[in-house]
């Protein structure tokens, strides 16, 4: 299977999220820890008419919107997933993403069975995206997907 790492789209302006550590602890963005982040979670932002609220964000973790998680679920329904709220009072904007719990691999022979997974190996901290799975977000013209091919050595 072929997989590509997932990217933010570099000439877009995203959200800035303010004390998001305080809300979501990212020790637990795991699946064995994950039960101690609440469903839903509130995160202040500041943007401005600049800011792109992409299919998703990938600072300072991953969150996708709505549509691109049910693409991933028609995939695999087993990512649990926790939403988030990004609000910016001062523009008076709120936006639902949902954050996936990704299975954390850090051996290339285990990621074959996964559709979307966090690569943790060799020092590296990335998501990676199953080829099909990619090219059916592209099909629905998912906003600020950057997709780099992976090549394994």
């Amino acid at each position: 299977m072929e997989y590509y790492q997932l990217k933010e789209m570099e000439r877009n302006q995203y959200p800035y999220l303010k004390n998001w550590y305080d809300i979501i602890n990212p020790r637990y963005l795991n699946r064995r820890l994950y039960s101690r982040i609440p469903e839903c979670s509130i995160i202040e932002i500041s943007s401005d008419e600049e800011t792109v609220f992409a299919d998703m964000l990938m600072q300072p973790f991953l969150m996708v919107s709505r549509e691109f998680a049910e693409v991933v679920r028609a995939y695999d329904q087993s990512i649990p997933y926790r939403a988030v709220v990004l609000l910016d009072y001062l523009n008076h904007y709120n936006f639902i993403y949902q954050l996936p719990i990704l299975e954390q691999v850090s051996e290339k022979d285990r990621q074959k069975e996964q559709v979307l997974y966090q690569w943790i190996g060799g020092g590296k901290n990335e998501t990676h995206i199953r080829k099909d799975l990619s090219e059916s977000l592209l099909r629905r013209r998912a906003v600020g997907m950057g997709l780099e091919q992976i090549t394994w050595q």
